[in-house]
Parts: C-alpha cells; structure tokens; sequence
C-alpha cells in the first residue's frame, strides 16, 4: 500500500465538499486501516490569544502565536486540540511525524506557546480523524510535506 503520509492533500476544484472543499489537508498517518489529517487552511474566528484567555492560560498577547488564527482541522472530534511545531522535546505528549515536523496534545504545549523561547512554526488546530477513510485521487492532489 502506497502511503500519504507526509503530505498535503489540495483539494481540486471538482471537490463540492463543505469540510473538505478548496482544503490543504496534511496526512498524519495513512495505513491500512484508515488516515488522519487535518485541514490547515480553514481559519476559524477565534485567535489563540482568545482560546488560551478561555483555558485561562496565563501568555502574551502580544506574541505572534497569540495574534494567530486557530484552524478548523476538519469535522471529527472539534472537542480536541493539537499543534503542529518543529521539534521540539519535552512536553507530555508529542509524536514525530517527520524530522521537521511533531505534533503535541498536551496542555504543556499551550502554556508555552507564546513564549519567546517557543518558535513561531507552531499551528493550533482542532483535531480531525478519518478512519477508514479512502482517499480519492481526482478529488485530491497529493504533494510531499516538509
């Protein structure tokens, strides 16, 4: 099986989707037994300075990261959140996806997120899972992340 892992999925223009329509989705994982992505280019409403206010989670609303737009991420499970950042070890709960890139769902990650020490290659974003899912090749462009 040939995997998509690592890359981005652009939508093509024949996708009439409303949660996947004109997306840039990066695959997390991709295997036999499903795929999970999120979509990178859905902007929500709501900046990281606001979500971090609401966890009451004390960070510098001045900082780039703060002024940063949260991202949908796509339909699945909008109750989860993660970053995506460059590697960086230490928190509670990352995974490396690539050498460039780690993603983390822990609370630690957002209390530091805007600090200085913290880079500014950091995307929150809700979490979206397919599983099972197959992906369609004329309705999606896959390109190699990183």
């Amino acid at each position: 099986m040939d995997t998509l892992q690592n890359h981005m999925l652009i939508a093509m223009p024949g996708l009439d989707d409303p949660n996947f329509g004109r997306s840039v989705t990066y695959i997390l994982e991709h295997n036999a037994e499903g795929a999970m992505g999120i979509v990178v280019n859905h902007p929500l409403p709501l900046c990281v300075s606001e979500l971090l206010a609401q966890l009451t989670i004390e960070h510098d609303a001045d900082s780039y990261a703060a002024q940063s737009h949260v991202v949908a991420g796509g339909p699945v499970q909008s109750d989860r959140g993660f970053v995506l950042h460059t590697p960086q070890h230490g928190y509670q709960s990352s995974l490396k996806l690539s050498d460039d890139l780690m993603v983390t769902t822990s609370k630690d990650i957002l209390e530091q997120l805007t600090s200085r020490s913290t880079r500014r290659t950091s995307l929150f974003s809700r979490l979206d899972m397919l599983v099972g899912a197959q992906v369609s090749l004329n309705k999606k462009l896959p390109i190699t992340a990183g």
